[in-house]
């Protein structure tokens, strides 16, 4: 599970207690409604996925879902011939909007 957090807490805030204090109260909330039987867990945090997966500030979806669109990243990059595509690029995240980047960088292509 991904359970939400602050957007604006400090990567380096993320410590060993932080993340486990997060999954804890995660799974609290969801003990509510449901009989819960974990076997394993791995808990990482927006660190994490900001050091290994090179996750820009740690988004687990590559940029904020709440990041207004004309925030996203251009399909046209500023070196001559590179065009982005994906979740950080406009729409957005997901896999329909991912998608839908990559027609959009290509008819950015077609057009030049």
């Amino acid at each position: 599970m991904y359970p939400p957090v602050r957007r604006d807490l400090p990567l380096d805030d993320w410590s060993e207690e932080k993340k486990e204090a997060v999954l804890e109260k995660a799974i609290a909330a969801l003990s509510r409604v449901h009989k819960l039987d974990i076997a394993v867990k791995r808990i990482v945090s927006p660190k994490d996925f900001s050091v290994n997966l090179n996750l820009y500030r740690g988004a687990v979806y590559g940029l904020s879902p709440q990041v207004a669109p004309w925030n996203h990243f251009p399909h046209r990059a500023p070196i001559q011939g590179l065009y982005q595509t994906g979740q950080t690029t406009y729409p957005g995240y997901s896999v329909g909007r991912a998608a839908t980047s990559g027609i959009l960088a290509a008819e950015t292509l077609m057009t030049e």
